[in-house]
């Protein structure tokens, strides 16, 4: 009986955690376009453009006290599922974020400890012209995609900065808010990868590059799946 308490606590413990943490803060996702509506990105003669957009949501729309919906941030990397045959090339958005440091570019997927990621900042909280709402879309970016001869498909995974650089937002891409001075850091909405034999490294938002047959429901924002029962007593074992 006590054990069974224990177990329950437990998982309800887990429950109210994953419950905080994956509320929609915002989406920071790959696109074929410029307005964000494709994640499904084919190649014509060999190459293509892609464009990171952070879409508000949550806290990065609803503001606070003192300050509007919006952010001055982000943090985040990108992994290449299957990167042999293929050259990305990163650019950042130079006109709104004036500090990149690093490229979220990360061509090492069996490796995932590895230093990759980017954080970029802003001098002004963005979208600068408004208040940001649900909804609005910055643009943090562009992949220039070059492949050379024939290669199969390959995802483009938003995940976590690695190493991240804030121990206690540890599992997931974040951006940081326009509350001035306090810059408050919210993590973004993500899941352990259901990948088999994969990491269970937490997943944002994923776009297939030359994909033959590519529907917008077999990518996009990786939504929150509920932790099983079973899944939750291999903890206790």
């Amino acid at each position: 009986m006590k054990k069974t308490l224990i177990v329950t606590a437990a998982a309800l413990c887990l429950a109210n955690a994953a419950s905080a943490q994956f509320v929609n803060n915002g989406t920071i996702g790959i696109y074929n376009d410029a307005a964000g509506t494709s994640c499904c990105i084919p190649l014509a003669s060999g190459q293509a453009n892609a464009h990171v957009i952070m879409t508000l949501a949550g806290a990065s729309a609803a503001g606070g006290a003192g300050f509007n919906g919006g952010f001055t941030g982000a943090e985040f990397r990108i992994e290449e599922s299957a990167p042999t045959g293929y050259f990305f090339i990163w650019a950042a958005n130079s006109a709104l974020f004036s500090v990149v440091v690093g490229s979220p570019l990360d061509e090492t997927p069996a490796v995932p400890d590895d230093a990759r990621g980017t954080n970029m900042a802003s001098a002004a909280c963005q979208p600068s012209d408004h208040a940001g709402i649900v909804g609005d879309k910055v643009e943090l970016g562009t992949i220039q995609i070059l492949a050379f001869g024939p290669v199969p498909p390959c995802d483009l995974i938003v995940k976590r900065k690695s190493p991240p650089g804030n121990a206690q937002l540890a599992d997931c891409p974040l951006v940081t808010l326009c509350d001035i001075p306090t810059f408050t850091k919210v993590c973004l909405s993500v899941q352990p990868s259901a990948l088999p034999g994969g990491s269970a490294e937490p997943q944002h938002f994923v776009a297939k590059v030359n994909a033959p047959g590519c529907l917008g429901s077999a990518c996009g924002f990786v939504g929150v799946e509920q932790q099983t029962w079973t899944g939750v007593k291999a903890l206790f074992r």
